[in-house]
């Protein structure tokens, strides 16, 4: 429902390597953004300004992600979120892995919100 045919999502390079075949199966492409040690390895909220387009629909992201761990901080997933949603498209967040964070507690996407 969120992916039309030639849609584009922006996401991390590197993630999980299913996530761009999750877009395609809707015959969607995956955006892959590259991102190092410098953004986490994670797309950040210039970043997605920076490489939308009007083919672009929303951002698929994990934190942490897999396969790097890392996690998107708070301030900057608050960022990503109000980029994301000034242009009126989704974000897709998966928050599976939170409960293996151990140097901060989990931030999720829910509770960006009230920023929004």
């Amino acid at each position: 429902m969120l992916v039309e045919i030639g849609a584009e999502v922006l996401m991390p390079d590197p993630s999980y390597p299913c996530n761009r075949h999750f877009v395609a199966a809707f015959d969607g492409a995956a955006r892959m953004i590259p991102s190092g040690p410098a953004e986490r390895f994670q797309l950040t909220a210039a970043q997605v300004e920076a490489h939308w387009n009007e083919r672009t629909r929303g951002v698929l992201l994990a934190s942490p992600s897999n396969p790097t761990g890392t996690s998107i901080l708070p301030d900057e997933l608050a960022r990503i979120l109000q980029t994301v949603r000034a242009r009126q498209g989704f974000a897709i967040l998966d928050e599976i892995y939170q409960g293996l964070s151990y140097d901060a507690p989990p931030v999720s996407a829910l509770s960006s919100m009230t920023t929004w």
